[in-house]
Formats: C-alpha cells, sequence, structure tokens
C-alpha cells in the first residue's frame, strides 16, 4: 500500500539551518510527535526504517532516500 502525507509553510531560516534540524533523527521526537523513530544513514538510494504515529495509529515504513538538486550543497 501507497500512503503520501504532504505539507507545506515557509521557514524564515537558512536551508542549512532547516536541513540541520530535519536529518537530526534522534531530536526529531522532540518537534514532531508523529515521529517515533527513523534509523538507518540518510544517503542517496539508501532506505530508512521509520516508525510514525500519526492519533489513534502507529505505521511502521520504509523511507528512500533521494537527492533533491535544490540541497546538494546541504
Amino acid at each position: 500500500m501507497k500512503i503520501s502525507i504532504e505539507t507545506q509553510i515557509t521557514v524564515e531560516a537558512p536551508p542549512t539551518r532547516i536541513w540541520r534540524i530535519l536529518t537530526d533523527f534522534p531530536a526529531m521526537h522532540s518537534w514532531n510527535s508523529f515521529i517515533r523513530s527513523i534509523s538507518d544513514v540518510l544517503t542517496p538510494g539508501n532506505r530508512l526504517s521509520t516508525q510514525i504515529a500519526p492519533p489513534g495509529r502507529a505505521l511502521s515504513c520504509e523511507i528512500r532516500a533521494i537527492r533533491d538538486s535544490t540541497l546538494s550543497d546541504y
């Protein structure tokens, strides 16, 4: 089953700071209560094991890391 979750916001911060926060997996639960854990190394093509728990439901999934050309310098 394929599920897509998308959201969008505008953040007034440099891209390097945002990328550092989004890829600090051990600290992610402190600001995103849905994320229980993300394990493995973030490299293009690698699969990250992820556990999320939206209200009333717990899910485990794998996320494939890709390289976004707009983030290539971060």
